[in-house]
């Protein structure tokens, strides 16, 4: 049998974001594994043009964007398979895909259009997307539904994304959204969460990872000391609506007032808005935080955010996610993890730790809930992470989530979709 040509569309597989990350360890194991059935590709947004050369097979970043639509696929998709028949696996929001699942509603002279509608179609097109909330009624919503059900196969991160998935279509009907089930997708929903490298995410000695934390999360310019002491504090996410920022300072306020002699570490990607939502260092000042926090933005290995994982007492990862890699590796490296109890990373955090919502907001022109939480029960739960008898010498993460124990369930997925 030929390779089939299977192209990988993500962020691109040369940066740092999370779905960059799970295109990457997808495309590498493909590569590795499946050459006999599949020729693997990828195409993303971001990251350096320059890496391109640092991977065995094909792959090149997004050129040209509009509004979310990579007006370069045609070009990208001849390039990589020319005339051949293949799979356009997309690892992104259903909502960014409308143009993908829906092409016939892009207008006239669009550059997609006549490429995407072409008869029989260039690619298969399957769905990996992850589902960090849902409506009041547990669905995604009626925009939704038609994109979900365009797709040729769909696959969830965990049991929480598929079941959304499926009241979605349960309820909103097929490619139409007139309340008709899409018969292909509906009641079987699979999923399988993306793994993590054991060889990579693991515990370092903590002694040594407190003395050289500042050094390392500041890439050699800092060779502060943290004292003996000190609770120390860690979030990791972009610095968006949906990263619960806010909440985290005023856990800090209410550890403040019990005497707690805290240090916080934020990892995000900008301090303030704009580009960005929240302003982190306005919040360190409101909170009186200033001299108790340390911001970063600077791009780490993962050998450095091990290290500072394994400095750290406690991650705050209340924000609701699809599932989540900053609590996924942090368990991994033996940190304790106070997570919610909503949505994707629900499913890998310990229930001990975990954190209900007290009410819901709604979100985004798609009304998607986000959990707001009480600062005071975040605060307990800090304390009673920070008092638990866990070992830290060892990963607290379920061993099924390591990409040794979890590949074989991805290569049976992609062979079934090879036969289709």
């Amino acid at each position: 049998m030929s390779q089939i040509p299977l192209l990988i569309m993500a962020d691109s597989i040369a940066g740092h974001s999370g779905l960059a990350r799970i295109a990457r360890d997808l495309a590498v194991r493909i590569h590795a594994n499946l050459q006999d059935t599949f020729r693997v590709g990828s195409f993303g947004v971001g990251g350096p043009i320059s890496s391109s050369s640092k991977f065995p097979f094909f792959n090149c970043s997004v050129m040209r964007l509009d509004r979310m639509v990579p007006l370069d696929l045609p070009a990208v998709w001849d390039d990589f398979a020319g005339k051949e028949k293949g799979i356009l696996l997309v690892i992104q929001n259903a909502s960014w895909v409308q143009w993908l699942a829906q092409p016939q509603l892009l207008p006239p002279g669009h550059p997609l259009r006549d490429f995407l509608l072409q008869q029989p179609p260039p690619f298969q097109r399957w769905l990996y997307c992850p589902i960090d909330g849902h409506l009041p009624d547990g669905t995604l919503g009626h925009q939704l539904a038609p994109i979900l059900a365009g797709f040729d196969r769909v696959l969830a991160y965990g049991r929480y994304g598929a079941e959304v998935i499926e009241k979605t279509l349960e309820k909103w009907g097929g490619a139409d959204g007139a309340g008709q089930p899409a018969v292909s997708t509906v009641n079987s929903v699979p999923s399988l969460p993306h793994g993590l490298d054991s060889k990579v995410w693991f515990p370092r000695d903590r002694a040594l990872a407190r003395q050289t934390f500042f050094s390392r999360v500041s890439n050699g310019a800092s060779s502060l000391l943290l004292k003996d002491d000190q609770v120390l504090l860690c979030m990791t996410g972009t610095n968006s609506s949906r990263k619960e920022w806010g909440t985290a300072f005023q856990t800090f306020a209410e550890l403040l007032q019990r005497g707690v002699n805290l240090f916080f570490w934020g990892h995000t990607d900008c301090l303030a808005a704009p580009p960005g939502y929240w302003n982190l260092a306005a919040l360190a000042k409101q909170f009186n935080m200033e001299q108790r926090t340390c911001l970063t933005t600077a791009r780490l290995t993962d050998d450095d955010l091990a290290w500072a994982y394994s400095a750290m007492d406690v991650m705050l990862a209340t924000s609701s996610e699809g599932f989540g890699y900053a609590p996924f590796e942090a368990l991994a490296c033996g940190l304790p993890t106070v997570a919610t109890t909503y949505a994707g990373s629900a499913e890998f955090t310990p229930p001990v730790w975990q954190v209900k919502p007290v009410v819901y907001t709604l979100e985004s022109p798609f009304s998607i809930q986000r959990p707001i939480h009480n600062p005071v029960s975040c605060a307990d739960r800090v304390m009673q992470a920070v008092n638990s008898s866990s070992d830290r010498t060892r990963s607290l993460l379920d061993p099924k989530y390591e990409w040794e124990n979890n590949w074989e369930g991805w290569r049976k997925w992609l062979l079934e979709g090879a036969t289709k």
